[in-house]
């Protein structure tokens, strides 16, 4: 998804020096995680034709099925409410290890 956010020139680029930082550190925190995405797939062409009210076909429905179940696995790896941080960046840089050492407090 990044590549096709950098074809469309919509790829998140800081204003400023500061905020320029603030999105590699985001970045960096994110690698060093390293968290596991497999079977995550690209599922903007099955939603695209479930919305123009095209019918699903079996293999679309199994990449909608893994992608969902392996957003579950990485939920449960992070421990994050399934609402809270999902379509936007509402996470600052080390929230993430801040929260998961106040859970296991």
């Amino acid at each position: 998804m990044a590549a096709a956010l950098l074809l469309a020139g919509q790829l998140p680029i800081g204003s400023s020096q500061q905020q320029s930082e603030l999105l590699l550190q985001q970045t960096q925190e994110a690698r060093g995680a390293q968290l596991e995405v497999t079977g995550v797939f690209d599922l903007r062409p099955a939603l695209a034709a479930a919305a123009g009210g095209a019918v699903l076909n079996p293999r679309q429905l199994e990449g909608v099925a893994a992608s969902m179940e392996a957003a579950f696995r990485l939920q449960q790896t992070v421990r994050l409410p399934a609402a809270e941080g999902v379509g936007h960046n509402s996470q600052q840089p080390g929230q993430l290890e801040q929260r998961q050492d106040q859970q296991q407090r």
